[in-house]
């Protein structure tokens, strides 16, 4: 967190092509077999993108 201030920090699958992140909460967050926490900002710049599960929850609010 301290690498990220002002940015929330991600889990990124860095294997296969699905190129998502899960947040915090997440029953993925943290335990892929492959992945990296890094800085959502720095997620979206090198082509990651939300998990699925995560956008349809946010159009909900």
């Amino acid at each position: 967190k301290g690498r990220c201030p002002g940015d929330t920090v991600v889990w990124v699958n860095t294997k296969g092509k699905s190129h998502t992140y899960h947040y915090s909460g997440s029953r993925w967050y943290g335990t892929t077999k492959q992945g990296a926490y890094m800085c959502e900002a720095d997620a979206g710049a090198a082509g990651y993108h939300a998990s699925k599960s995560r956008t349809e929850q946010q159009k909900q609010m």
